[in-house]
């Protein structure tokens, strides 16, 4: 796969593929199979695609913060929420 880092640069490697069950916070990143491996987060790549598999791309997107269990739902509109950069 590849990463595209927050300042454009597209970098070929081998990312650890996870099959993550939710968007991924962090990924594990190395250039050669010899070579030591490398954490990265939103604040350091902005695009990155596992070969054949999957891509994601840095988003700010608003995360409302109302309750999700069916026992617990609000009536009315819910307006809270946080603003966070996330891999779509």
């Amino acid at each position: 796969g590849f990463i595209v880092t927050s300042s454009n640069d597209t970098i070929q490697g081998l990312i650890d593929y996870k099959e993550w069950s939710k968007n991924p916070e962090v990924i594990r990143f190395k250039t050669a199979p010899s070579t030591e491996t490398e954490t990265y987060t939103g604040k350091d790549i902005r695009y990155f695609v596992i070969s054949g598999k999957e891509a994601y791309q840095l988003y700010c997107v608003r995360i409302s913060m109302d309750e999700v269990e069916l026992s617990k739902l609000s009536y009315g509109q819910d307006t809270s929420y946080i603003t966070d950069s996330v891999f779509l």
